[in-house]
């Protein structure tokens, strides 16, 4: 699991959508720049985070099959794959989730519907069969470690018109107490011009 955060904007027309990039295993940190926000088009970003090798089957299935589809078929075709992924995780690992709450695949995809002017992004996960649930209204969503803290944090340093610093300024912010949150920061910023990428260490 991982530290994302996503704001949407639906007035300006716009969303942002923003990982860390440190993995850990068995609690020490085992990579900084680990690609958990991929760019689907100009215009679509997917963040997947768990067990490593199901997102990152799922993100590069996903992103393979869905370079000229529109925001409802890329919805689709993430439920279908995360169904398959997570059965066949089952399969070989019957006994892994018994006793906890984990998951093995959390997946938010970040958009600008080009054909209805709009922003948003859709949510999918297991404790509801990955269907997909999508959000355009105004709205801010945190998944992953220490969730509660970045949106805390991200909300009391809001800034409609430029959400990019606060919003890094939350991965800082969770970073300092956190040792799972760390790395290399990806940010992509979604709108009708397509995506504008930035990175940074925190």
């Amino acid at each position: 699991m991982s530290l994302c955060i996503v704001a949407n904007n639906p007035y300006m027309k716009y969303l942002v959508i923003a990982s860390d990039g440190r993995i850990t295993k068995y609690g020490e940190v085992a990579g900084d720049d680990f690609k958990k926000l991929t760019l689907i088009n100009e215009h679509v970003s997917i963040f997947t985070s768990g067990i490593v090798t199901c997102a990152e089957e799922l993100r590069t299935v996903v992103t393979s099959k869905s370079k000229d589809k529109n925001i409802d078929e890329i919805a689709m075709i993430a439920q279908e794959e995360s169904i398959r992924i997570n059965n066949d995780f089952h399969f070989k690992y019957p006994n892994y989730f018994e006793g906890n709450n984990r998951t093995d695949m959390a997946t938010i995809i970040g958009f600008f519907d080009i054909h209805r002017n709009e922003s948003g992004y859709i949510k999918l996960c297991r404790s509801d069969g990955y269907t997909p649930h999508k959000i355009i209204d105004s709205s801010v969503q945190t998944s992953g470690y220490s969730q509660d803290l970045a949106m805390s944090y991200f909300l009391d340093h809001f800034n409609g018109s430029e959400p990019c610093e606060p919003m890094y300024d939350a991965f800082k912010y969770v970073s300092e107490s956190d040792n799972s949150v760390g790395g290399v920061m990806k940010m992509h910023v979604i709108s009708n011009q397509g995506t504008s990428i930035y990175q940074a260490v925190i």
